[in-house]
């Protein structure tokens, strides 16, 4: 709850959502007359970035303005939302909703002084950026100075987010506002699909890793439910990223499809409505490379488009900017024919949310041709043409159209591309191919031939782990140990790439700045 700066008004905020509203990410918030003992009867509603999130707290820091504690239930690593917005009870967006502004993502606050580190040595969140990655983040005011204080309950002993299995102390940190220039351009770093070297990919903790990690764009592959909604899983066979399989409620939906060609067993996300979804939990699709990452599996929901482009456009980057966001359609000739179209969809989130404009930091990615080709006349985002490794575009196929990807690679095939794309999202053996030990050879003339086009390069996909990496940057033959992306990277954007997507943001940043 907050109060007016006269104390004339209460403004309560209720915790979460009530039982029989079915705008789940929906808190109500009123006024109640502390002269009257009575509410005025104004009411506004907020829009939390998640359906679990709770209100923490309230602080009015001017007329009709108000710091908000949004948080989730999660502690230690595993947070995700620990956030304060301000919010403008006399403004509201399209849907009605306060309009709320990021003040401080409280998972990345900087430490440059490393205060409390050497009074606690091995404590999570405890560095430069500083984290305050508790449960209950439950006390937010502004002290006479500006500078802004924060506290948490620590639910003794039950809450242990520092240290496991040692309770948390109730803290108290304050937290000084400032500006400072941007830095110079970079190359982009695409979290691909979030950080999904960290955590399990196409949730909301691996693309706020990513942010905290400080990349420029997330990734979120797309996919439809049988409602229509898109979400963000990187195929629809869904059993390797979620536990569908393990629920016996939905044992009868397994089926075999044909995919692009090729028969599939599984359980499919158009056969699911997104309120079935929302009650499967994502697992690690490779648990026996990222044995680190299964710790995280049941913990968290599968992310509507809707909700990954909510969180980049109430986030920063750490160079100050908007969070872009770098959408891919999967499979959309498929979907197309069995009646879930996902173009039109894809461009009304985007608008819905203030990324419909020329210059909004999107870029819209598929290996599909002619879905790209509409796109084009539907919008004036930048359009990435993606060039596979080998294999041809799924939606050429069906037309008998003999190009391959290697075709669209040549230097008339990238010059077609110009015709309706912006960029090319490029595998990375196909601009600086391997030899056959593992080694890179010299770099292909896609990079030259793309930049004579006016078209940038994006590389991808780069991680950390030997498996991944060419044979003189990995550290040993264990293939699941991290070798040096660092250099990888860095020799890629010495070739001239202009971007690339890695599942390692922290990495690609420490590579490219």
């Amino acid at each position: 709850m907050a109060a007016s700066r006269n104390g004339r008004f209460l403004y309560p905020i209720v915790e979460g959502s009530f039982v029989d509203d079915t705008v789940l990410r929906r808190r109500f918030i009123y006024e109640f007359d502390t002269r009257t003992s009575s509410y005025t009867g104004r009411t506004w509603q907020y829009e939390a970035d998640q359906d679990a999130n709770v209100i923490g707290d309230a602080f009015t820091v001017g007329n009709g303005k108000i710091l908000v504690i949004e948080r989730d239930d999660f502690e230690g690593p595993a947070s995700v939302t620990k956030r304060l917005y301000q919010i403008e009870l006399r403004s509201a967006d399209a849907d009605g909703f306060v309009e709320k502004r990021l003040v401080v993502d409280l998972l990345r606050i900087e430490n440059p002084d490393m205060i409390g580190v050497e009074a606690s040595p091995g404590a999570y969140g405890v560095d430069d950026p500083f984290s305050f990655p508790l449960q209950s983040v439950e006390v937010v005011l502004q002290l006479e100075d500006g500078r802004i204080l924060v506290g948490n309950d620590n639910n003794y002993p039950g809450s242990n987010g520092r240290v496991p299995g040692t309770p948390d102390d109730t803290e108290l940190i304050v937290i000084e506002l400032r500006k400072r220039a941007r830095p110079q351009p970079h190359p982009l770093v695409i979290g691909h699909r979030g950080a999904s070297g960290y955590r399990p990919e196409h949730t909301l903790a691996a693309y706020e890793l990513a942010i905290v990690q400080c990349a420029d764009y997330i990734e979120p592959d797309l996919v439809s439910t049988s409602d229509g909604v898109l979400v963000a899983r990187h195929e629809n066979e869904i059993s390797g990223t979620t536990d569908v399989a393990t629920r016996p409620e939905f044992a009868s939906r397994q089926t075999t499809k044909t995919i692009d060609g090729v028969a599939i067993t599984g359980w499919f996300s158009e056969d699911f409505t997104l309120a079935e979804l929302k009650t499967l939990r994502a697992i690690e699709r490779i648990p026996t490379t990222r044995p680190q990452n299964t710790v995280f599996n049941g913990r968290y929901q599968v992310p509507t488009f809707d909700e990954v482009v909510d969180l980049a456009r109430h986030s920063y980057t750490c160079d100050g900017r908007p969070v872009g966001v770098y959408p891919e359609t999967k499979h959309p000739t498929y979907f197309d024919s069995i009646g879930l179209s996902m173009e039109e969809e894809v461009v009304r989130v985007l608008e819905s949310n203030g990324y419909g404009e020329a210059g909004s930091p999107v870029y819209i990615q598929s290996f599909e041709t002619s879905n790209l080709r509409a796109l084009d006349t539907m919008t004036d985002l930048p359009i990435v043409q993606l060039i596979n490794c080998s294999g041809a575009p799924y939606d050429l196929v069906v037309a008998g159209d003999p190009r391959t990807y290697a075709d669209l690679a040549s230097a008339a095939g990238l010059a077609d591309i110009a015709e309706y794309a912006d960029g090319v999202g490029v595998c990375k053996d196909v601009l600086i191919p391997r030899d056959s030990g593992g080694y890179l050879t010299e770099p292909s003339n896609v990079i030259d031939d793309a930049h004579a086009n006016g078209l940038q390069v994006h590389g991808w996909t780069f991680r950390r782990e030997n498996r991944f990496l060419p044979a003189e940057y990995r550290s040993s033959a264990d293939l699941d140990a991290p070798g040096d992306m660092i250099g990888e990277v860095q020799a890629f954007l010495s070739a001239g790439m202009d971007g690339f997507f890695t599942d390692n943001p922290d990495l690609g940043v420490a590579a490219s700045r």
